[in-house]
């Protein structure tokens, strides 16, 4: 069985510049939109090594963005967003169905002198840009932001992920499915079936990466249920079914500009036996997903049952 609902990725971004010494705003954008580019879209994919905002960067091309760009056209200087001064915080948009991590850094005073007039993130020091976007004043129009030598350039910047609005209905191995989001309103400490994710990992991905092991806390990450599921902001209802820590979990290689992960689920012969699963929950990176069976499951245990999760994303 195969389920891949669609996340959604967008981003904006923000400068300010203040004296350095008082600390008095001198100029702020406001928020503004960004690009995400197709190396962005492919870095979501990452579960290991560099993600798609690793560092945050400025610098003084003009040029549109496009989403084949790898780099920004003239930068000037590039700050870790992995580590201090970066700063990261995460919240849930309810009205949105999205998640947003909010990364906000400072390059003190001379790190970025001069005229700012496009930003980006990047998936490493010296790896292509995940995002990039020209600075715009109040009307969306292009501009630049001047940086004196005795300014700090401060830069936030907001990705959002969004879980879809509509159902999913489709057909796998003869049953009718009926997927959703699951959990949209609740904040954990980590990816996994009971809503979303407080951080994107530690390198800011969508990650299906505890799906390759057996160890415990996996067995938060998928889980079935005996009843039907429930609305977006809750979970399916009836006994929850758990997983062993050896029943494994089989990661899928990613293809690049796929802008999709999947993930194999094997339930042992010494789960779930004797009981109707009516509904399974996973997680998709930061994001948690459900699925109801329009005619229930049942195994023994000379059984073994194998289900096929993921997601994919866009832009949006």
């Amino acid at each position: 069985m195969s389920l891949g609902p669609k996340l959604g990725l967008s981003g904006e971004y923000r400068l300010m510049t203040r004296k350095s010494k008082s600390g008095i705003l001198v100029e702020d954008t406001g928020w503004f939109p960004n690009l995400i580019t197709d190396s962005g879209l492919d870095f979501f994919a990452n579960t290991s090594g560099n993600g798609a905002v690793s560092y945050l960067a400025v610098g003084s091309g003009n040029t549109p963005p496009s989403v084949t760009d790898t780099s920004l056209v003239s930068q000037i200087a590039q700050v870790n967003a992995r580590t201090s001064p970066t700063v990261f915080s995460a919240n849930i948009n309810v009205d949105e169905r999205c998640w947003e991590g909010i990364f906000t850094t400072t390059f003190a005073n001379g790190a970025a002198e001069g005229v700012i007039s496009e930003v980006g993130a990047k998936g490493g020091s010296n790896l292509n840009v995940s995002s990039r976007a020209l600075v715009r004043d109040s009307m969306g129009n292009p501009t630049s932001i001047v940086v004196l030598g005795d300014e700090d350039l401060v830069l936030q910047y907001k990705v959002k992920v969004h879980q879809p609005t509509q159902d999913f209905e489709f057909t796998v191995s003869g049953r009718n499915v009926l997927a959703r989001a699951c959990r949209i309103d609740t904040l954990n400490s980590v990816a996994n079936f009971d809503g979303w994710a407080s951080a994107l990992g530690s390198n800011a991905h969508l990650s299906f990466q505890h799906d390759t092991t057996a160890s415990s806390p996996i067995v938060q990450r998928f889980r079935g249920y005996t009843g039907g599921i429930g609305a977006v902001n809750s979970a399916p209802s009836g006994t929850s079914l758990t997983l062993s820590t050896s029943d494994s979990g089989v990661l899928d290689p990613y293809v690049p500009g796929s802008h999709q992960r999947t993930a194999r689920r094997t339930i042992g012969t010494g789960q779930w036996n004797g009981v109707e699963i009516r509904s399974i929950v996973w997680n998709a990176g930061i994001a948690a997903f459900q699925a109801e069976f329009e005619t229930p499951i049942t195994k023994t245990n000379l059984q073994t049952l194998r289900f096929g999760i993921g997601a994919s994303w866009g832009r949006v």
